[in-house]
């Protein structure tokens, strides 16, 4: 598998990070997609094989009033792949995550033998990035965002 991004940042950087303690759904999609919408991240993947998820997800957004890009997360069910490829990306300097991250105090407090049963629920941050970075590594890059001149588009509009 070619592993190169030719167009995508590199490295890629972690901008935003978060647990949510609410048990409220809302709570949750509230922070998702405010980070989502700060950060200009397009696609999100979610597990959308997950009915439920997909359902609740559909729901909030209607409720909303929102319309973000949802992909399927490449490989949901292997978090050993993807915490691979996110301990390789981090030790090539692809990835880059800041020194009082917690997602990076997660990563750090892993070790092959303690991932147990559902490591997807013990290690939430690593799992997001992890899933983030399946779908670097399986869809094409895109070229990132630069706003200019153009970008602002004159009297023609705001954005072309």
């Amino acid at each position: 598998m070619d592993d190169v991004l030719e167009v995508a940042p590199a490295p890629l950087i972690l901008l935003d990070e978060g647990l949510v303690e609410s048990l409220s759904l809302d709570g949750y999609w509230d922070r998702v997609t405010d980070a989502v919408t700060a950060t200009l991240a397009n696609p999100l993947y979610l597990d959308i094989e997950d009915q439920g998820i997909a359902t609740v997800f559909h729901d909030y957004q209607r409720r909303r009033g929102l319309s973000l890009d949802i992909q399927q997360a490449p490989w949901p069910d292997r978090f050993r792949l993807g915490l691979g490829t996110v301990l390789d990306w981090a030790k090539e300097g692809r990835l880059q995550l800041h020194r009082d991250s917690l997602t990076l105090r997660e990563l750090k407090s892993i070790e092959g033998s303690t991932l147990g049963d559902k490591p997807e629920v013990k290690w939430p941050l690593t799992n997001s990035l992890r899933l983030l970075t399946a779908g670097f590594r399986k869809y094409a890059a895109a070229k990132p965002l630069t706003p200019g001149r153009e970008f602002y588009g004159g009297h023609d509009g705001w954005m072309r």
